[in-house]
Formats: structure tokens, C-alpha cells, sequence
């Protein structure tokens, strides 16, 4: 069962609280340092991705974004966006994403986390396991598309850290009839390592 939320106000004032309050325990014991890490992806993807969400289904394009965070940085870096027809192409995201991995690999060595963040269809919270399935952009620019019973639309962002830590963390969403958005609480689950393994 999602607890919703309305999203009314500022949203950093929303994603904040929410990071502070993630369980990621699922990824086993996790230092300060590495936490640090973690929560800055977190928050980074949620600032990018929630204003977009927030101005309404179907309103922009929901593409699917990286960010790495540089050994001993205090800041983060975006991954470069990869040069796909979002609009057409189907499989635009899933080429995306390769792209993305392939530039995380390759910058690896000098990196200290990575953070892939993208649009999933997936069975709600409670119910009998089901597929997460990434959403295409040419279905997601649908004002009248609709959610299929017993499941959720969610902001997935996979973070992989070289200490060895993996979690999947899933922002839930939806709008209501006014087109405001609605969150649920976030959700963190155990994920791969694909970068450092």
C-alpha cells in the first residue's frame, strides 16, 4: 500500500525529509561516508526529475538521466546525455542507459558512486511480485495515458557505490484529476553491481 502525498509548495523542502528518512539497509551496513554519498545521488535525481514530474503528465519529455560523484568531491557530476531520439525511437531509453552505463565504466576509476535515474512501470507495494518495466518516452507523452490496475508509475535511480554497496530506490507517482502531482513514500530494494564488480 502507497501512502500518497500531494506535492504542493517546494519540492526540496518535500525531498529532503524523505532522503533523511530512506532505509537503505538493504544494501547491508553502510558507513557515513558512503550514506553521504548516496543521499547527495538521491536528492540530486529528485531536484532533476521532481520539477519535471511537477509540471504535469505528459507536459515534458521524462527522459532518463546519470550522475557520478568524483572521489573525494563534494559535488556531482552529470553524465553526458546520449544523442538518442527520445520522441520516435522506442528503444531510445534503454540505448540511453547503455550509454550511460558504458561512460560510467569507463570513468570508473576516478569516480566514487554513479546514479542511473529512469521512469519504470512496476507492481504496487503489497501485491504479488511482479516485472519492473522501463517506460518508453513515446508512451510516457501520452496527457491521456492511464496507469493499468495494481500497478504504479515510479522514478527508479539505481546507485552503485565502490565500497560495494548496490540499491534500487523507487520514487512512486501519479497526478491527480488537476494534473497536481502525488508521491509516495520512497521505496529502496537490493540492486546489481555494474559498475565496480
Amino acid at each position: 500500500m502507497i501512502n500518497w502525498h500531494a506535492t504542493a509548495g517546494e519540492l526540496d523542502d518535500i525531498w529532503k525529509p524523505m532522503v533523511d528518512v530512506l532505509d537503505m539497509g538493504v544494501a547491508g551496513a553502510i558507513s557515513p561516508e558512503v550514506r553521504a554519498d548516496l543521499d547527495k545521488c538521491v536528492f540530486g535525481v529528485l531536484q532533476g526529475h521532481g520539477h519535471k514530474l511537477a509540471m504535469g503528465r505528459g507536459t515534458t519529455m521524462l527522459t532518463p538521466s546519470g550522475l557520478v560523484v568524483p572521489q573525494g568531491a563534494e559535488y556531482m557530476d552529470m553524465l553526458s546525455q546520449p544523442d538518442v531520439d527520445f520522441g520516435y525511437d522506442d528503444d531510445s531509453v534503454a540505448d540511453a542507459l547503455n550509454a550511460l552505463l558504458t561512460e560510467a565504466r569507463g570513468r570508473a576509476a576516478e569516480l566514487s558512486c554513479v546514479c542511473l535515474a529512469y521512469h519504470v512501470r512496476m507492481g504496487e507495494p503489497g501485491r504479488e511480485a511482479r516485472e519492473i518495466e522501463i517506460r518508453k518516452t513515446t508512451e510516457l507523452q501520452d496527457k491521456g495515458a492511464v496507469t493499468p490496475p495494481g500497478t504504479i508509475q515510479a522514478l527508479a535511480i539505481d546507485l552503485e557505490h565502490r565500497a560495494g554497496h548496490a540499491v534500487a530506490v523507487f520514487l512512486p507517482y501519479d497526478w491527480d484529476t488537476g494534473n497536481g502531482l502525488r508521491i509516495g513514500d520512497l521505496i529502496a530494494g537490493p540492486s546489481h553491481r555494474r559498475i565496480w564488480n
